[in-house]
C-alpha cells in the first residue's frame, strides 16, 4: 500500500527513544555562496566520529541530504555500535542539530527528518547526539552522548517547499500513551491534493476527515490517512500506546500530486 514518491526524503534511521518535537520551519533567503545551483538530489557526508564511553563504542557521520524538488533536506546519520564483546545489532542516533552560515545559524531540527532546504551555499553543521544501542542482549540499551560537527557544500537550487509538517509530542501518561500533534499546511499552487499518512503500532485518532486502517501494512501496523486540501491547514491529533522497541516508531509521510507526478516527504517520530 505503501507508495513510492520520486522525491522522498530517505530517514536514514529508526528512532527509538525518548519522543522530540520535529518542526519543519521557514527559513530566511538563503545565501548564494556556491557554484551554479543546480537540481538536486543531493547528498554529502562527513568525516566518521568515534563516540565512546564506559568500554563502549559507536563511529557515527553527518550526512547532509538535499531532495530532488530542492525544496526541503535532512541532516541524516550513519552509525555502528560496538564494544570488546559485543556488536549491537541496532545503533539508533538521535538529537537536535543547528545549521550555520559565517556565524549565523540559518536552520535547525532533528537529525533524521526533513525541514525546509536553506538553498546552495557552504554550512557548518553541529549536532548534539545522542547514541541507543540496543538489541535482545545483556548488553541492550547502552547510551553514549557527544557533539558533532561537519562543514557541507550545497550545490542545489531552492524551491519553496508547498507543504510544511509540524509534528510535536506530547508527555507519556500512567498508561503509557504519549499524544502527537500532527501540523500539516498546504501551500501548493499547482498541487491538485495532498494526504498524510501515518503508520504505527498502537496508534489511532478520532481527528474529523482522517481514516484508519488496522493492520493492513508495514507490518500489520495502523495506517491513518488525513487528506489535506488547498490552502488548508490542519491539525491531526493522534494517540500513540508504549509499545516493544521493535515496533517503534510512528513514521508518517506526506505526498502531493503535481501534474501526472506524486512527491513526498516523510519524516520519524520517536516512541519509548
Amino acid at each position: 500500500m505503501r507508495r513510492t514518491f520520486l522525491a522522498a526524503l530517505t530517514v536514514a534511521t529508526a528512532l527509538c527513544g525518548l519522543p522530540a518535537t520535529q518542526t519543519a520551519t521557514a527559513v530566511p533567503s538563503s545565501p548564494q555562496r556556491a557554484s551554479a545551483a543546480q537540481a538536486g538530489p543531493e547528498e554529502h557526508c562527513g568525516g566518521i566520529q568515534k563516540i565512546s564511553g564506559g568500554g563502549n563504542n559507536a563511529n557515527v557521520k553527518l550526512c547532509a541530504k538535499v531532495g530532488q524538488a530542492g525544496r526541503f533536506m535532512n541532516i541524516a546519520t550513519g552509525s555502528n555500535c560496538w564494544n570488546a564483546l559485543h556488536t549491537w545489532k541496532y545503533c539508533d542516533v538521535t538529537g537536535p542539530w543547528k545549521m550555520f552560515h559565517e556565524g549565523k545559524q540559518v536552520a535547525d531540527g532533528p537529525l533524521n527528518s526533513p525541514v525546509p532546504y536553506v538553498g546552495p551555499g557552504t554550512y557548518e553543521v553541529v549536532a548534539d547526539v545522542s547514541v541507543h544501542a540496543h538489541d535482545d542482549s545483556a548488553f541492550s540499551g547502552t547510551r553514549l552522548h557527544d557533539t558533532m560537527t561537519s562543514t557541507f557544500t550545497l550545490t542545489s537550487e531552492r524551491k519553496d517547499p508547498p507543504y510544511t509538517v509540524e509534528v510535536t509530542p506530547g508527555q507519556r501518561n500512567q498508561q503509557g500513551e504519549t499524544s502527537l500533534t500532527f501540523t500539516a499546511t498546504h501551500q501548493g499552487k499547482t498541487e491538485t491534493q495532498a494526504d498524510l499518512m501515518i503508520w504505527g503500532h498502537g496508534i489511532s485518532t478520532a481527528t474529523p476527515g482522517c481514516k484508519t486502517y488496522e493492520g493492513r501494512v508495514r507490518d500489520e501496523a495502523t495506517f491513518v490517512t488525513c487528506g489535506i486540501g488547498k490552502g488548508e491547514k490542519k491539525t491531526v491529533e493522534l494517540a500513540a500506546a508504549k509499545v516493544e522497541p521493535g515496533k517503534c516508531p510512528v513514521t508518517w509521510e506526506l505526498s502531493w500530486l503535481n501534474g501526472k507526478q506524486t512527491f513526498g516527504i516523510e519524516g520519524n517520530v520517536p516512541c519509548a
